[in-house]
């Protein structure tokens, strides 16, 4: 995929994040949706799936709240008097190296959940193989199903080696003065830079802007959990009619964003608004 296509997914999908959740919380639509696809599952698998959902929630508000961490940190650093050096600066790498465990962990607890609700009857394979086959499946339905972008495994392959970088092998994220952006970089022990792509979010061709970084990953997981899990609702026949239970759960939903959740939506208006004004020129 070139660059200019690769933005336009990026944005498109921000566009998206930004319709589907800026009056509603991300985090109980999803794992509601994930909660739909228990037909025909074993009390086990039900009780385990359970599990996944609320250590899901669990983690994805902890995210949350480090980001908004983050952005109390910084937001009392540029308006000091002597703002060249940023005092927090380990506290905020430290925020950003649990931000990149966490979200590689909630990959894990959706994967486990879809490894339970896809059904694999072919030949024995390794865990890796089956997923990908699984994920191919779903893909396809995804294509039928005429989503605007699709998405495969590949996205979050980054994020995957250097969380294990970080937890298995001394990596360290380093934080950067800057009075202006929010600027980091993960190095591993040679200090080689391993956080490379997305053209997005690199400043200098080097550094990482860490809200482009924050928003776009948790867009792009949000939009896979919610492509993949509507296509598995689409196929074992759940339709989208609530019934007088379900309708005051979706209700409650809705207007009860957390500032947590609004932070990731400022700085997501912010990045649109700037690629449709510089689009414009």
């Amino acid at each position: 995929m070139d660059v200019s296509r690769a933005r336009e997914v990026d944005i498109g999908i921000l566009k998206w994040f930004h319709k589907s959740y800026k009056a509603t919380d991300m985090v109980s639509a999803l794992t509601y949706k994930i909660g739909r696809c228990d037909f025909a599952l074993q009390v086990k698998e039900l009780l385990d799936i359970e599990n996944y959902l609320k250590a899901i929630r669990q983690d994805f508000r902890k995210i949350f709240l480090a980001i908004k961490d983050i952005e109390d940190i910084y937001a009392k650093y540029i308006h000091e008097k002597d703002n060249t050096r940023l005092p927090e600066s380990e506290t905020v790498a430290i925020f950003i190296e649990y931000i990149f465990a966490k979200y590689r962990v909630i990959i894990e607890y959706t994967l486990k959940i879809l490894d339970m609700l896809v059904k694999y009857k072919g030949d024995k394979v390794s865990e890796h193989e089956r997923f990908n086959m699984k994920l191919d499946y779903l893909k396809a339905l995804i294509e039928n199903d005429n989503r605007q972008y699709i998405l495969n495994s590949e996205w979050f392959q980054s994020i995957r080696k250097t969380r294990n970088a970080i937890i298995h092998n001394g990596a360290t994220c380093v934080v950067f003065n800057d009075n202006k952006n929010k600027l980091f970089q993960v190095y591993n022990l040679e200090v080689d830079e391993l956080v490379t792509d997305g053209e997005m979010y690199l400043y200098n061709g080097n550094c990482i802007y860490f809200n482009y970084f924050i928003v776009l990953n948790i867009a792009y997981l949000a939009y896979f959990i919610d492509s993949v899990f509507s296509v598995v609702l689409d196929n074992i026949g759940y339709k989208e009619n609530l019934d007088a239970l379900e309708a005051p759960l979706i209700n409650s939903m809705l207007k009860t964003v957390s500032d947590k959740q609004d932070c990731i939506i400022g700085w997501m208006e912010k990045i649109i608004n700037q690629y449709d004004e510089n689009k414009q020129l």
